[in-house]
């Protein structure tokens, strides 16, 4: 409440005072109101003559700017016919033009007027440019981003696109640089912020945004290093356990690896499941629906943003109609939908970096880092056969990054859409040099099917296909991870989708809100057992008994579980670790299942006992105490409510700088269903960046979802407008009645 309060302020605060001040003219005459008047004149006052008060409400005052489409404005770009441009309520736009160059050519204005400088910041991540714009705080970024030898990687590979994936990136950035200098386009108030203009758009940024996109999505180079130190330091049979090639623990191999551990070697702490991976996604042919319709539907989870991670908008040909979601600053729909296909996608959690022994000497290869308010400063590229070796000249590993070979990427992805039926939209994805995504896929004909892309397997038509499950790839050129989905998740998932009965619209939607947590129930039952082993009080057993087996928000019980089994596995897979973090101490452990190998542990209590306890019973009950103890210190309170533990708290990358436009710069408080565990996935971190919901066909009725709303101007009422349904898991119909605006494109030569 408080939270809107202040918004509403920020939003409405001159009508508000104008109201206050009339009360005040009315109740308690002139004197008074002049009284307040000269109140407020003081404050603002203040306010400016303070440096930082000063950059704040110069912020402000930015923010309060319309953004293009509420003006109705007429551009004069690089169009070769008129283009118009309507946004509905939720500043959804739909693209109306001749071609597809200047669809593209619109896109790129309409991503510039309402995402620019995240798409800014997008480009600077991966070129390693984040200091020239927010200084020292962001070198050890940019440092980190040469090292990896991506900094340079995008002007490398623009040669190599074919001639069509290159008028695709200039037409695109054609429209961003026409609004970068269009007289009546708003800058963001992030550039008043930091007193400087964005500099013009280039194909090369929109390659940087996408190869950024690609390490993000597979297992990077943090995975790539934890691999191999774990090849070379365990035991073969522990890590197909660990990776779940064995699901019974190896427990010869085990006892014999405590029984050499070191006195006082550390464990190795382990981080939850990547936060791309296991998305939901299903394509249902016509025969699987009880009207006999097919249908799709796609819960694609990243990192949860301000603003958010996706964009959607609509293009209208003559000949072809589109409708999809793409990352701001990136020319490809990612899902979605033309008059023959719809498609959806999850990310495969598959291998593209793999760390191997150094074959020689390194070379240097110097680099020149710009910093804002600051002198340049030194960098360095040392590679080996062509391959980075991120730890400088006396690093042991280099890394083979897929991005960096010839072939590494290209935006073939977008001909998915072009495709008339399922097996030649697979055929598409399969030869498609895109960050490593499943897809399910279905066509006008009823027909359903799933595929990838980089990966050459035949494409298949089934009755009902997930995306929770691994794809074989006999002659694909990169391997899957394992497990790439959570299996409470992904199992729950299918097993609603498997139903003997016909599916309706209802029931599918229903099983993307589903809450339930399989994979807790498990740690359930070790809790109950370690409550009676702590001696905890009969309320406090009580309270564990009374779980609802879900992640309601309101429920107390699903905190400490969840806290406990976190606690239980670092004990646990953690103390089996210590070769890993003898051999380097910053090592962690990141796989997508951490759950079935502890419990399997767990299950069969092998000796010795980890961490040097003298029984199982007082390791789950320490670990019980524990976690209690963690969570009163983290919250204030013993018990606190789900939703209030896992609530959302991503922010603006400016917030800090802005304490009073805080309610406008941070995701908003409130309950947030859902759970790392269920179909209903929401961590404070990651959630759904991108619901699709499509019965009828591709060209049936079409729900979307993308928090917390399209716009990134933070006062516009678009730049939150889906919260509520994010947190009711309900996808919003496409066209919402209402007017959002418009902007129309002209030929240069038109307006003279």
């Amino acid at each position: 409440m408080k939270d809107r309060l202040h918004l509403a302020l920020l939003r409405h605060g001159e009508w508000i005072l104008a109201a206050i001040g009339l009360a005040t003219l009315v109740a308690s005459g002139p004197v008074a109101a002049g009284l307040l008047a000269c109140g407020l004149g003081l404050a603002v006052l203040g306010l400016w003559r303070s440096p930082a008060g000063r950059v704040q409400l110069l912020a402000y005052l930015a923010m309060r700017r319309r953004p293009l489409r509420r003006r109705n404005a007429t551009i004069r770009a690089g169009v070769s016919a008129p283009v118009d441009v309507r946004f509905d309520i939720h500043a959804l736009p739909t693209i109306r033009a001749r071609t597809e160059t200047d669809a593209w050519h619109a896109a790129g204005l309409v991503l510039a007027s309402e995402r620019l400088f995240q798409m800014d910041l997008a480009r600077r991540r991966t070129s390693a440019r984040l200091a020239e714009l927010l200084g020292p705080l962001a070198l050890d970024s940019d440092r980190k981003t040469v090292r990896l030898g991506l900094s340079a990687a995008a002007e490398a590979m623009l040669p190599r696109l074919s001639p069509l994936d290159r008028a695709l990136l200039q037409a695109f950035s054609d429209g961003v640089n026409a609004y970068l200098t269009a007289p009546d386009a708003p800058l963001p108030f992030e550039y008043r912020v930091l007193a400087c203009r964005p500099a013009p758009w280039t194909p090369a940024d929109s390659l940087s945004i996408l190869i950024g996109l690609h390490v993000a999505l597979g297992e990077g180079p943090e995975a790539a290093r934890m691999h191999q130190i774990m090849d070379q330091t365990l035991p073969a049979e522990i890590r197909r356990f660990l990776s779940g090639q064995d699901a019974k623990p190896p427990l010869a191999a085990l006892s014999a690896l405590l029984a050499r551990q070191p006195a006082g070697a550390p464990a190795a702490p382990l981080t939850a499941p990547p936060a791309g991976a296991a998305s939901n996604a299903a394509a249902l042919p016509a025969g699987a629906m009880q009207d006999g319709k097919s249908a799709l539907i796609n819960d694609l989870h990243l990192p949860l943003t301000l603003p958010g991670a996706l964009f959607m908008l609509q293009i209208e040909l003559p000949d072809q109609q589109m409708t999809g979601a793409l990352f701001p600053g990136v020319p490809v729909l990612v899902a979605g939908r033309s008059e023959q296909i719809a498609f959806g996608v999850t990310s495969l959690a598959a291998v593209t970096c793999r760390a191997s022994a150094r074959h020689g000497p390194a070379t240097c290869h110097p680099v020149t880092l710009q910093q804002r308010g600051g002198a340049p400063q030194e960098a360095a590229l040392w590679l080996d056969a062509g391959w980075p070796v991120p730890d400088g000249p006396e690093g042991r590993w280099r890394l083979q990054l897929d991005i960096l070979r010839p072939d590494g990427i290209d935006l073939r992805l977008a001909d998915v859409l072009g495709a008339t039926s399922v097996s030649r939209a697979l055929s598409h994805a399969a030869q498609a040099a895109a960050p490593p995504l499943e897809l399910v896929v279905i066509d006008a004909q009823g027909r359903a099917g799933r595929g990838a892309t980089r990966f050459t397997a035949a494409p298949q038509e089934v009755a009902k296909a997930t995306a929770n499950r691994p794809l074989v790839c006999a002659n694909g050129p990169h391997p899957l991870s394992l497990s790439p989905s959570h299996p409470g998740r992904g199992e729950r998932f299918k097993a609603l989708l498997r139903a003997d009965r016909p599916l309706t619209p209802e029931t599918l939607e229903a099983s993307a809100r589903d809450l339930t947590l399989p994979v807790l129930e498990a740690w359930h039952g070790l809790s109950l057992e370690a409550a009676a082993q702590a001696g905890l009080s009969p309320s406090d057993q009580d309270l564990l008994r009374s779980w609802s087996k879900t992640a309601d928000p309101g429920d107390r019980a699903t905190a400490w579980i969840t806290a406990f089994a976190e606690q239980a596995r670092a004990r646990v897979l953690g103390t089996y670790l210590w070769p890993c973090v003898a051999e380097d101490p910053g090592f962690i452990l990141r796989l997508n299942d951490l759950d079935s190998p502890a419990l399997a542990v767990i299950a069969a209590r092998p000796d010795p006992v980890p961490g040097g306890q003298a029984d199982w019973p007082t390791l789950l009950a320490e670990a019980l105490t524990k976690a209690r103890r963690a969570l009163c210190a983290r919250h204030g309170r013993h018990d606190p409510r789900w939703g209030a533990v896992n609530a959302p708290r991503p922010a603006h990358p400016l917030s800090p700088a802005l304490p009073l436009l805080g309610a406008a710069l941070r995701w908003p408080k409130g309950v947030s269903p859902g759970a790392e565990g269920a179909v209903w996935r929401t961590t404070p971190d990651t959630s759904i960046a991108l619901r699709l919901m499509l019965h009828g066909g591709p060209s049936g009725p079409l729900h979307y979802l993308i928090p917390p709303g399209q716009s990134g101007w933070p006062l516009d009422p678009a730049a939150q407008s889906q919260i509520r349904a994010w947190r009711q898991g309900r996808a919003l119909p496409m066209g919402r009645p209402g007017v959002g605006g418009g902007i129309r494109l002209i030929p240069a030569k038109d307006q003279d």
